[in-house]
Order: structure tokens, then C-alpha cells, then sequence
């Protein structure tokens, strides 16, 4: 039988935190602020962004508790090659973060917006699909879980993780009223680029 008292004490003791901003707005600065000296951090770095900002954190906690697994978009001069090597960086970052989620007190991903790509490039190279089709349809659903079923891990790990995301204009779709066709316009805000499922999952 699956069905349980619900507990009364709340004993959770680690948290899901998404850092979202503009370029250079320090967003992986504050994200390593989780970094102490009696506990190591591993931060997946997927964008080349570190360098010159976690040797400062690294004077702070103290050689050796920081961790880097380096896991960047690979290039790829067809559809075909830019799929095949996406398929083992993901493999790699995959294996990476289950480990860390399992041996270290806090995990950061930077960032998001690209095990999105990521993800999106493991399944169907740099193909652009439409939302119309049945294939495409089938692959995202292929890249969202692939990226659900890491950050699930969270529930049962006794980490803390920590996603950085970049922000990319919002775009709203309409019917011009004089021509009936669906056109689209920006909103003028700014939203989370990466896993849309995001919002649902983090804490903070």
C-alpha cells in the first residue's frame, strides 16, 4: 500500500535555488557564496564561465573545497557529428551530477539555459523543429526527461542545488485581426531561457 500519515515535522535541510539574470550581473559570484570551508562544492560548469570568479571564492573556503566537472556545448560541423558529441557530454555531465548530488554538500549548475541546449542537441543535433510537429513533439518530450529525471535527484539527496539561467526576450503569439494570420510580438519583458519546468520544481 502506497498511502502514508503525512509527517508533522518538516526535516528537509537542503535547498533548490534559481539564480536568473542578465550577462555579467554576477550571477555565478553569488551562486559559489554557497561554498564553505566544512563541506565541499561541485560546481558543473557548462559554460566557461568560472574563470576569474571562483579563484576568489577558492581564498575564501580554502584549497580543495571546491570541485569543477567541465561539461561545455560541443561544436559540430554537421547535424549528424554536433548529435553524436552531444550525446557523450551528456552522458559525462549526467554521471557528474548524480555523483555529485550524492557525495557533496552543495551542487551548482551554470547554467541551465545550457543543459537545456544541452539536452535539446543530445536528442536532435542543432535541427530546428517546430512545436507543429509529431516528431518534434516526440523529441522534446525525450529532452525534458532526460532533464527532469537529474533534478529530481534533489528530493532524494541531502545537497543543495543551485541553477544559474541567462534571460532571453518573451515573445507572445497573436491573431493580426485585419489578416487572421498568427504573428508575434515581443512583450518587452525578460524570462528565464532553460527547462520550463523550472518554476515548478526550485524552492527559491
Amino acid at each position: 500500500m502506497s498511502i502514508v500519515d503525512a509527517p508533522s515535522a518538516f526535516t528537509r535541510r537542503n535547498l533548490f535555488v534559481c539564480i536568473d539574470g542578465e550577462e555579467k550581473t554576477g550571477k555565478t559570484h553569488l551562486a559559489l557564496t554557497i561554498a564553505q570551508p566544512n563541506f565541499i562544492t561541485l560546481v558543473h560548469d557548462m559554460n566557461d564561465g568560472l574563470d576569474g570568479v571562483v579563484q576568489k571564492r577558492v581564498r575564501v573556503v580554502g584549497d580543495g573545497r571546491i570541485k569543477i566537472a567541465h561539461h561545455p556545448i560541443p561544436d559540430g560541423q554537421t547535424v549528424k557529428a554536433q548529435r553524436e558529441r552531444s550525446v557523450g557530454e551528456w552522458a559525462g555531465f549526467a554521471q557528474d551530477f548524480r555523483d555529485g548530488m550524492s557525495k557533496y554538500r552543495a551542487n551548482i549548475v551554470d547554467s541551465g539555459t545550457e543543459i537545456y541546449k544541452l539536452s535539446r542537441m543530445s536528442e536532435f543535433g542543432d535541427v530546428k523543429h517546430t512545436e507543429k510537429s509529431k516528431t518534434a513533439q516526440l523529441d522534446y518530450d525525450a529532452v525534458y526527461s532526460k532533464i527532469r529525471g537529474l533534478l529530481r535527484l534533489f528530493h532524494a539527496s541531502k545537497s543543495h542545488l543551485i541553477i544559474t539561467h541567462q534571460l532571453e526576450e518573451e515573445w507572445k503569439s497573436y491573431k493580426d485581426p485585419d489578416t487572421g494570420i498568427m504573428k508575434a510580438k515581443r512583450t518587452g519583458r525578460m524570462v528565464r531561457d532553460g527547462f520550463k519546468e523550472i518554476p515548478y520544481m526550485m524552492q527559491i
